[in-house]
Parts: C-alpha cells; structure tokens; sequence
C-alpha cells in the first residue's frame, strides 16, 4: 500500500511537471509572436492629395505675380562688336573691314562760339609736356604691326579728325593720346583679324601752333618739339614796339576737348596745335 502511494505522488509529480512545460511553451511562442508584432516596420501612410481641375482661362483668377526678365538685345555679326575703350567705340563690318566711329571730341567737334575757359593754374585734364600730347587735325602718325607690313604705314589725320587705317577703315583719332589710339586699334585688329597684335605709333609731323596779337609776323608754324614761348615768338618775327612780354595767353585743348586759356612767361612749353596771344601793353 505504501507502494501505490509513492507511485501515485511520483506520476502526480510528473503530471504537474507536464503541465508546466507546456504552459511554459505556449507562453513563449505568445510572446514571440507579440514581439514580432511590435518590431514589424509600419509602412509610412500615403497621404491622398486631391488635384483640383485647372480652371478654365475666363474663371482663372485676375490677379498673379508674374516675375519676367526683360530680354537682352543681342546686336548681330552685322553690327559689329562694341569695344571698351577712353571713348565709346562701335566696330561696323563693311567692305571686308570694320569703321570705328567713336564720340567726336576735340576743337572739330566744339562750339565754335563757345567761349573758351579760363583757369589761373593749369588743371591736370590739359597736356603740359609733349608726352601728354592728345593728337588733332594735320598730325601725321607712323603706325607699324608687328609682322603686318600691309598694314603698318605713315597715316595723316583729316580736318574731321578722323584716321583711315587698311583693315580697320575709319577710326577717331582726334584728341587721342598715342597710347589711347594704339589701345584702340590693339583692339578691334584683335577682335576681327589678328590674334594679339603688336602695334606702335610715332608722331612723324605735328601740326602746326599759331601765334597772333602783338608779333611782327601773326600766322601758324610749323611745330619743332622743345618749343617754348620765348622761341615761338621769335618764329614770328619778335615782339612789337606795343607788345607786353609778359604774361602770354595760351589757349589748349584738355582732355574733354575743351578750350582752356591760361596764361603762361616766356618758358612755357608750347604744344602742337597751340594759339599764342601775345598782348599789347598799356602804356
């Protein structure tokens, strides 16, 4: 009888035991799917936006905000190529070669009954040495290209202030300084015909200066460069019984193609293109 006891308390025991792995694995396999559950990625949610239809053109609303960019003119081969240069310069093609026709500047292009200016010292705008010469009607210029003997040449400034150079055509040189007229054909031989050229230019002849008032012999000279008052008055026959010798108006160009009258002594430098006025004393 003891027997059977223990053996029914060991078969209870292993009954209970059963009982507990099994309830032990249903347990895990509910938690493993609710943790599989709880790590799954959510799919993000696709919002629906609803397209309105386009209006129709008469029930589209009267006022927009239109932000347009006005186009730009673009000038055709035709028209040429604009340079930057002292004076604003339009390159035209025509008969195989270009005209420059910049802003006349100059006595050709003044007022003639604009009066002149007066200044009791010279400005910085006014040549004052023939380094600073600005180039007018009658100059003669040598102009030599670097390897272009056709054309390199000796050209003359018209009465218009204008410069007929091969290639080129007709450009305005009056009122130019040397280096501003070889920058300006620098450029358009550069733009049109020859990569980077080498150009130079030299004064051969220089226009004549004028001298007028109380001179034994008033009239225009022919310019030697280190010419000052004193000698100029001597080119035209000295001073007069009536003249004062000094001060001497000298009337000249500035750099705007202004008339500027300064007065100056007897060694003052006279520049090409100058008038002399030598004055009558008063007693």
């Amino acid at each position: 009888m003891r027997h059977n006891s223990i053996r029914r308390l060991a078969i209870g025991i292993m009954a209970l035991a059963a009982v507990a792995v099994v309830t032990q694995g249903c347990s895990e396999r509910r938690y493993e799917r609710v943790t599989s559950r709880a790590s799954a990625p959510v799919a993000p949610q696709v919002q629906r936006t609803t397209v309105a239809p386009a209006l129709p053109a008469a029930e589209a609303p009267e006022t927009r905000l239109v932000l347009e960019t006005p186009p730009q003119p673009v000038a055709p081969e035709s028209q040429g190529v604009r340079l930057a240069t002292p004076d604003t310069t339009v390159i035209t093609p025509q008969n195989r070669g270009v005209v420059i026709t910049p802003t006349a500047v100059g006595p050709a292009s003044l007022d003639n009954n604009k009066p002149p200016i007066s200044v009791d010292e010279l400005p910085g705008d006014v040549p004052q040495k023939l380094e600073q010469y600005r180039l007018g009607p009658g100059d003669r210029i040598q102009i030599k290209v670097f390897g272009q003997d056709d054309i390199s040449g000796e050209f003359e400034i018209s009465a218009a202030g204008e410069l007929s150079v091969p290639l080129i055509g007709q450009i305005t040189a009056e009122n130019l300084t040397l280096g501003e007229l070889s920058e300006v054909l620098t450029v358009a031989l550069d733009t049109n015909f020859i990569v980077d050229p080498k150009v130079s230019i030299e004064v051969t002849n220089y226009r004549p200066f004028f001298i007028l008032g109380q001179v034994g012999k008033p009239g225009s000279y022919k310019y030697q460069p280190g010419l000052n008052a004193r000698m100029a008055i001597a080119l035209g026959g000295g001073y007069t019984r009536r003249a004062r010798e000094e001060p001497i108006t000298i009337f000249r160009t500035n750099s705007a193609g202004e008339l500027i009258r300064f007065r100056v002594d007897q060694n003052a430098i006279i520049l090409p293109g100058d008038t002399v006025e030598v004055h009558r004393r008063l007693f």
